[in-house]
């Protein structure tokens, strides 16, 4: 009725008036119906039509906003597979799969990516995450690969900053995020998670001309991507003529190596993905592991018995033990990649493009151009690779097995992704979480461990610990 009185009280004798009214009402109608005839689509004659899965995911890509919103994705990951069996349709044009026998054939290095990896959200150039084409992909992972080979050991997220430039941003003891790094980055998550599973809306904004770029974060900018664009430029700045072997250092002098391959704006954004992803990626491993050996004190006596006698017999270099010293610590390295397994730090479903010709997916035909990956939560608990109770923290796994169980293992682990593609920052996180127990006794203040999956992210709040710094004689205050 409200409705019809405003109506009643417009003077329709003005054309402008109605032509806005009319057309208002027409693209309201059509894309009404538009959305309609999709759904109608989706789940009666989509080609994906006979895969199980839940009725809206069958039938609109809006079911993707349950990622975003969900605080355990991890748990509903495992739901829709023992609901549905091995393939599940968790989007009108996406599929998820948990036989890790499927991995190789989604998963191979000439597979592409999916749209979910459209960049825009970090920036006009796309560093290697969102490098679709696997063509394209190779020639960043290259620069990327060789630019961490060698042997880097810090801590955490101001020492990311002088891991990649040779300058620490320094918060820590500073008592504050003072370069805002990570609060950007976790006020970004929304507009970075809505790009990744909307994509077919970013991109026909983002190619408006003259409009698509205001929509783009850029240096400069006081808050979000933009924000930590300007920190990556000032320390770039800073460390010009520093003949440190810093990340950066290595991904110019490879830039200067290829220009015609990889240009100078290649190199930024993958310096600002660096900055991004480490950080978090890296904290969400560590507090992983430390959560799981508090609340288990026998794992933590059995850890704590082990690194003192390793310290004790001068087998540590002291006061920075190598990388491959620290692996050698047998428990200690089972715990870490138990964490790894069990409490992945990006536990979403990381989508491929089926190649040309389709597969068969546990008796599915799934045709060309599919959108089909696998959660690393549903993966890692597969009882014939991992072995029984995988829902338990339990890091004998690692150490009772065959070595031929143990490598299956070691393949299969999607933490990190699979095969040749996995995340370069892989061996980062290990090393840093490996030296933190090396390095420090750790301690629960709290028994609440504030462990949560937000927006596609691991996050760890109020995980409250004491820190004892270890020397030659063990633990010390």
């Amino acid at each position: 009725m409200h409705l019809l009185a405003f109506y009643q009280t417009l003077d329709l004798s003005k054309s402008w008036l109605v032509f806005l009214i009319t057309s208002t009402f027409s693209v309201v109608l059509f894309s009404y119906l538009l959305i309609i005839c999709k759904g109608v689509y989706n789940f009666y004659f989509h080609p994906l039509r006979h895969i199980p899965g839940p009725v809206l995911s069958r039938i609109t890509d809006i079911c993707k906003l349950l990622v975003l919103t969900s605080k355990d994705i991890s748990s509903r990951s495992l739901d829709l597979h023992g609901q549905y069996g091995p393939v599940v349709r968790v989007a009108p044009n996406m599929l998820s799969f948990s036989d890790p026998s499927v991995i190789p054939l989604v998963y191979h290095r000439k597979a592409d990516k999916d749209d979910f990896w459209t960049h825009g959200a970090l920036g006009e150039h796309a560093p290697t995450l969102q490098t679709l084409k696997y063509t394209e992909h190779v020639k960043k992972r290259r620069m990327v690969s060789a630019a961490a080979s060698a042997h880097f050991s810090r801590h955490l997220y101001e020492n990311s900053a002088d891991l990649i430039f040779g300058k620490s941003s320094d918060f820590a003891d500073s008592g504050g995020d003072e370069d805002t790094i990570l609060h950007a980055t976790r006020h970004s998550a929304w507009l970075i998670g809505l790009m990744t599973m909307f994509p077919y809306i970013l991109r026909p904004l983002r190619n408006v001309p003259g409009f698509g770029r205001l929509l783009l974060p850029k240096s400069g900018d006081r808050s979000g991507i933009g924000k930590i664009m300007t920190v990556r430029d000032n320390l770039i700045e800073q460390s010009e003529g520093s003949e440190s072997p810093t990340l950066k250092n290595n991904l110019q002098e490879y830039h200067s190596l290829h220009p015609t391959s990889i240009s100078q704006e290649d190199v930024e954004a993958e310096l600002l993905l660096l900055m991004i992803a480490t950080p978090d990626t890296t904290t969400a491993l560590i507090c992983a592991t430390i959560d799981n050996i508090l609340h288990a004190p026998d794992i933590q006596s059995r850890l704590v018995g082990e690194l003192n006698t390793f310290v004790s017999h001068d087998q540590l270099h002291s006061p920075v033990a190598s990388y491959a010293e620290i692996k050698r610590i047998p428990y200690l390295t089972a715990c870490v990649y138990e964490a790894a397994r069990l409490c992945p730090s990006i536990p979403v479903i990381i989508p491929r493009r089926v190649s040309p010709g389709g597969l068969w997916v546990n008796g599915y035909y799934i045709p060309e151009g599919t959108s089909i990956g696998a959660s690393p939560s549903v993966i890692n608990r597969d009882v014939g690779i991992f072995g029984p109770e995988t829902d338990r923290f339990r890091p004998e796994r690692w150490l009772e097995r065959s070595d031929e169980e143990v490598s299956k293992m070691h393949r299969f682990l999607f933490s990190w992704g699979f095969g040749a593609r996995q995340c370069a920052g892989k061996d980062l996180a290990l090393m840093m979480s490996l030296k933190l127990f090396r390095d420090f006794d750790i301690k629960p203040i709290s028994a609440i461990s504030g462990r949560a999956e937000d927006k596609g992210f691991a996050v760890y709040e109020n995980l409250l610990v004491n820190l004892r710094v270890r020397d030659g004689s063990g633990v010390r205050d």
